[in-house]
């Protein structure tokens, strides 16, 4: 039988069964990211271009406990592929009536792209800081740098912060696009 399942906090109770952890980089849950190989095992769907790694979980089965395990089974975290789908359906269908009900002002969308933009920039420039200072052998580039990736790291959070304020106020939660 194959369950899925969302923030689980201990897998143990089910270590005697084949359990795999695929860590998506999207922000809503949706089957669209994760397909079945040929084995039966758990895999990147095809068209998806997105994060998407898959885990065997090496838990030892001696730490398995048949009683838990039937309890986290039953407790509405594990759900069959169907049922995962009718709730994630609903979701959706919850999600639209809320749009419905509150439209998006375009000037909030416009502002919302262009903190996307100044976060791009930032990351961008923090990766290129991190990958081309001389950090072991240029202590004043290596210190240069650090006080440039506090000032960015600054900058991010403010707009991280006014990025919150805009989806609390918008219902806007979308993944970061970059």
């Amino acid at each position: 039988m194959l369950y899925f399942a969302c923030d689980v906090t201990d897998a143990l109770p089910l270590a005697d069964k084949e359990l795999s952890i695929a860590v998506i980089g999207h922000f809503v849950p949706s089957l669209d990211y994760i397909d079945m190989d040929e084995n039966g095992y758990l895999c990147k769907a095809e068209g998806w271009d997105g994060l998407c790694a898959v885990f065997e979980l090496p838990l030892d089965p001696a730490s398995a406990d048949a009683e838990a395990a039937a309890a986290l089974l039953n407790n509405g975290t594990f759900h069959s592929r169907e049922e995962l789908e009718s709730l994630l359906a609903q979701d959706a269908a919850e999600q639209a009536a809320w749009e419905a009900e509150h439209p998006v002002d375009p000037e909030k969308e416009a502002e919302m792209q262009q903190i996307y933009a100044e976060m791009k920039k930032i990351s961008d420039r923090r990766e290129t800081l991190l990958s081309e200072t001389d950090w072991d052998n240029d202590p004043a580039a290596a210190e240069a740098a650090n006080a440039e990736l506090k000032e960015l790291n600054d900058k991010y959070a403010k707009l991280w912060q006014c990025l919150d304020e805009l989806r609390a106020e918008t219902g806007i939660y979308e993944d970061l696009p970059f």
